[in-house]
């Protein structure tokens, strides 16, 4: 595949959304400071059953479009925005519901576009007061970041734009429904382009924001989506690596990362993400070497 030259002119901006209507129309203004006058289209899919995204105002600046979807899931969703773009759109943008986006934003993401057909970008963590210590000391919700231009090691949906002549190739199979209970269908997209020859780079320019709340600044939690991640790792990269392997790998990766924890225990007297959520990671490893899929989204 050859890489494309030119920046992208027309791209969309595709929002799946469920049941977070303030934290939409936050993320509305945002964009609608960060596009200016460029003001591509905005579609606003809603998977929630009561079409509770309905109310939400243009708080861009200039009128989005709501689409209800009513099949559940994420990969349904995204699935709509992706059928929604028109003849005219060289790519789709995709950001979560939950972020808000920096003022360059925009313009950093479309720029990085020259000489690619995937561009990713940071999602910063913004600890707020009353979290529990060993959350913020830890980083456990802070995510990887890289020079820009590098080749993009885990591209998500949550910041990334994608041009549709890359989509073309897939020939309609986007994001696949069996990803939706467990999460992951964009991994397992993106593992595809790259395959296909797409190029996937990173620009950390291009900065969006995502608050933490309480409710998942909980051991519990964090253990249960770094469990679902390994996962899912597992059976996009590793699957057609032997079953024993699989496991073998798996348990391999929670044993360094008890022992790299115990290391940050003694050195540091906290653990780290980067560390401490191997052990979760490995143990989703091993479950979905066994057939067992887990469905954190499962509704």
């Amino acid at each position: 595949m050859t890489a494309p030259t030119e920046r992208v002119s027309r791209p969309l901006i595709g929002i799946a959304t469920y049941r977070r209507p303030e934290l939409l129309a936050a993320l509305l203004r945002s964009l609608g400071r960060s596009v200016g006058t460029a003001r591509p289209r905005i579609v606003v899919v809603d998977n929630d059953p009561a079409g509770s995204a309905a109310g939400v105002a243009p708080a861009a600046g200039y009128p989005h479009e709501y689409h209800h979807e009513p099949a559940p899931g994420i990969a349904a969703a995204r699935n709509r925005v992706l059928s929604l773009l028109h003849d005219d759109e060289d790519a789709v943008i995709f950001v979560d519901d939950d972020e808000v986006v920096d003022p360059g934003w925009y313009t950093a993401l479309v720029d990085a576009s020259r000489g690619a057909d995937v561009v990713s970008g940071p999602v910063v963590a913004r600890y707020g007061p009353g979290l529990p210590r060993w959350v913020v000391r830890g980083r456990f919700f802070d995510r990887d970041r890289q020079a820009s231009g590098t080749p993009t090691r885990h591209p998500a949906t949550n910041n990334v734009l994608v041009r549709v002549a890359a989509l073309r190739r897939l020939r309609g199979e986007w994001f696949r429904e069996d990803f939706s209970s467990t999460g992951g269908s964009d991994t397992e997209l993106f593992d595809r382009l790259r395959r296909d020859g797409a190029r996937l780079v990173w620009c950390d320019d291009a900065v969006v924001r995502e608050d933490v709340p309480a409710s998942r600044a909980t051991a519990r939690w964090l253990w249960r989506r770094n469990v679902r991640l390994g996962n899912v790792t597992s059976r996009v990269r590793l699957a057609g690596t032997p079953r024993p392997l699989r496991v073998l790998l798996g348990a391999g990766r929670m044993g360094a990362g008890t022992v790299l924890s115990a290391l940050d225990l003694v050195r540091r007297g906290h653990l780290t993400r980067v560390r401490a959520t191997h052990v979760p990671k490995g143990w989703g490893m091993v479950q979905a070497a066994l057939g067992v899929h887990v469905e954190e989204y499962r509704r």
